[in-house]
């Protein structure tokens, strides 16, 4: 019983201390950006550079 219980504290405590991140587009403008923020190619900007 004890180590359901400190599994369970564990998880809840593992689950309110994660901290999200923001994606933001490659083109977002430096001073807009969010805390914790990367860029991340939403609009498929890379996809032409594939294979040359």
């Amino acid at each position: 019983m004890k180590k359901i219980q400190t599994t369970l504290i564990l998880l809840l405590v593992s689950l309110l201390s994660c901290k999200a991140q923001n994606v933001v587009p490659l083109y977002q403008p430096p001073n807009d950006l969010p805390p914790n923020a990367y860029f991340k190619d939403l609009d498929g900007d890379y996809d032409r550079f594939i294979g040359n």
